[in-house]
């Protein structure tokens, strides 16, 4: 009897650790030693070169979101600018992009209005 309450009590204690340590993994405000905090200057100098190929040459900066890429756990960033961004007869408000850390690489350029309607895309941008 005293051994399988040792035992219970045991378990009881692994649950309660194994418990916390899911909860610290899974809390998206719990911060990834896999993602890097964002260069703040690099993804400024990013966003304006991808604005101002859009026609803005003063974007600012809604969010900078610091991820990895599935195919090779890359660093990226994910940004999203305001502005007045035009695309030949077309305009939008927002411009949202992903980013190699690194700022080698831009892709997936989403434009859209206030409404969140994209407007338009664009897979590949050289900057």
């Amino acid at each position: 009897m005293r051994q399988s309450r040792h035992l219970f009590a045991l378990c009881v204690v692994f649950g309660i650790v194994a418990s916390m340590s899911l909860a610290a993994c899974s809390n998206p405000g719990t911060p990834s030693a896999a993602v890097p905090t964002p260069n703040q200057s690099l993804v400024q100098a990013i966003s304006q070169k991808v604005a101002a190929l859009y026609g803005e040459n003063n974007p600012t900066i809604v969010s900078v979101k610091a991820d990895v890429s599935e195919s090779d756990q890359q660093p990226i960033d994910l940004v999203v600018l305001q502005g007045s961004f035009h695309n030949g007869k077309l305009s939008a408000t927002h411009l949202s992009f992903t980013m190699l850390a690194t700022g080698k690489k831009v892709w997936a350029v989403r434009a859209s209005d206030d409404q969140n309607q994209t407007i338009w895309t664009a897979t590949d941008v050289t900057v």
